[in-house]
């Protein structure tokens, strides 16, 4: 069922803030973010943080959506709010490492990807970003070897495969690309 449309702007979303502990809050902006209701959850991180001005998650989160709006200087500045709190958080480095590469800034992508699969060893969608970085540079044997993680960790990834196929067969080595 859905929601009625009204809901948020009775409630207001500073009061809402109050109502709830913080996870609540974050996930209820979470679940607005992921359904298209960007500047609705934009305003509920924004009274989280009044609250919270150290909720990392508030902050990497924004970020999400400033980005999705294509405020990439708004983007960064969360995401580099949210590692000043948490210098580990896998998921703002990686959105830096993104938002570098939007803006064809492929050094510090690298630099931030590698910082997000350093951290979270599993980050499929982290080490996919940082070879196709290394696809940018044209450094062959970093890609094939950061694609070769991304398959290890997720064997259906089918662009992975496609793309080590691709670069094997730069190197003219046929049988690799199998």
């Amino acid at each position: 069922s859905q929601l009625p449309g009204r809901v948020i702007d009775f409630v207001g979303f500073e009061k809402l803030a109050q109502l709830y502990d913080a996870r609540t809050r974050l996930q209820f902006a979470k679940f607005l973010s992921n359904s298209n209701f960007v500047n609705a959850a934009d305003q509920l991180y924004q009274a989280v943080l009044q609250f919270e001005p150290d909720s990392y998650e508030a902050h990497n989160n924004l970020g999400t959506d400033y980005f999705k709006k294509g405020m990439l200087d708004q983007a960064d500045a969360q995401y580099r709010r949210a590692i000043a709190l948490k210098p580990d958080l896998a998921d703002a480095h990686f959105n830096l490492g993104v938002t570098a590469g939007r803006r064809n800034k492929v050094p510090e992508a690298i630099r931030h990807l590698r910082n997000a699969v350093r951290y979270r060893n599993d980050y499929v969608d982290a080490y996919y970003n940082l070879a196709t970085a290394y696809m940018k540079q044209n450094d062959v044997n970093k890609a094939i070897q950061t694609l070769t993680n991304v398959v290890t960790l997720k064997s259906d990834a089918a662009e992975a495969h496609y793309h080590l196929g691709k670069l094997y067969s730069q190197l003219d080595q046929w049988g690799s690309a199998e």
